[in-house]
């Protein structure tokens, strides 16, 4: 069986110099038939539309994330289904019989500071689906989730959004703090 997870990791760096770090994670969704391949392409064309946005922008923060996310998500969504057989490696997906949910995966990404010396020392988050981001905070030794979910069951719930049949995303900021882990 192939494997239904994938992430992707770049640095892009905004038009004022700041340096960033993004980074998209993806969990197939078992469900569908083409998990495998929706994971692996859509932290690749998310990652690379995180980065181009960056690279447009002067400053990088929630309100912009939030701005942007709908349309950058929609533009993604086209991006991710295969429009011809064995394009982007979809091997043997005919485009012909595929529907979006067919590559269901669950999206968390991090666009988070990584020059030394940032003013900016808050990461952004998102997730669509069951898979948020938990901080370990150093000095404290406490985790922290950040993302939504809204139950402790729906953990194991086969219904949780998934991308590209939703663009639902709960999108939040953290403040980093030196000895955090994510």
């Amino acid at each position: 069986k192939p494997c239904q997870d994938a992430f992707n990791v770049q640095s892009a760096k905004d038009k004022s110099g700041a340096k960033y770090v993004v980074s998209v994670l993806c969990d197939g969704m078992s469900s569908a038939r083409y998990s495998h391949y929706g994971a692996r392409r859509t932290s690749q064309v998310l990652s690379d539309a995180l980065c181009r946005i960056i690279e447009n922008s002067y400053i990088v923060d929630i309100e912009f994330v939030n701005a942007n996310i709908e349309q950058l998500l929609e533009s993604c969504r086209q991006k991710v289904l295969p429009t011809e057989i064995d394009l982007f490696g979809a091997s043997g997906i005919d485009p012909n019989e595929i529907v979006d949910s067919d590559f269901n995966t669950t999206v968390t990404f991090l666009i988070a500071p990584s020059g030394p010396g940032e003013i900016n020392s808050k990461a952004i988050v998102g997730c669509i689906g069951d898979s948020p981001i938990f901080v370990l905070h150093g000095a404290e030794g406490v985790w922290e989730q950040i993302g939504v979910i809204d139950s402790a069951d729906e953990l194991v719930n086969p219904a949780t959004a998934a991308f590209p049949g939703s663009i639902a995303i709960a999108i939040d900021e953290l403040e980093l703090h030196k000895g955090d882990v994510l």
